[in-house]
């Protein structure tokens, strides 16, 4: 922090709202997966190398790393203070 000060921030939930960590950004990862494998299965010469569908434990797996796996310790410069999270 500037001038030697430090700063704390008391959360109750996690920081950077629900689109970071169950709405928008989580649901654009398992949305894009599908749309990615439609994609190659409508394009010639792509889609004879579709050989099975959507592997369900990976997808979920990389909507977890867009969601930071629920955790926020990178989103903020200061200290974080929990008031009742997870309890």
């Amino acid at each position: 922090m500037q001038g030697g000060l430090s700063a704390a921030i008391v959360e109750r939930e996690l920081v950077g709202g629900e689109c970071s960590y169950g709405a928008c950004m989580p649901t654009k990862a398992l949305l894009r997966s599908a749309a990615a494998l439609r994609a190659a299965r409508q394009m010639p010469g792509e889609r004879e190398a579709v050989t099975s569908g959507l592997d369900a434990a990976a997808v979920l797996s990389r909507r977890d790393s867009f969601a930071s796996h629920g955790k926020d310790d990178g989103q903020v410069g200061a200290s974080m203070i929990r008031f009742g999270y997870g309890s």
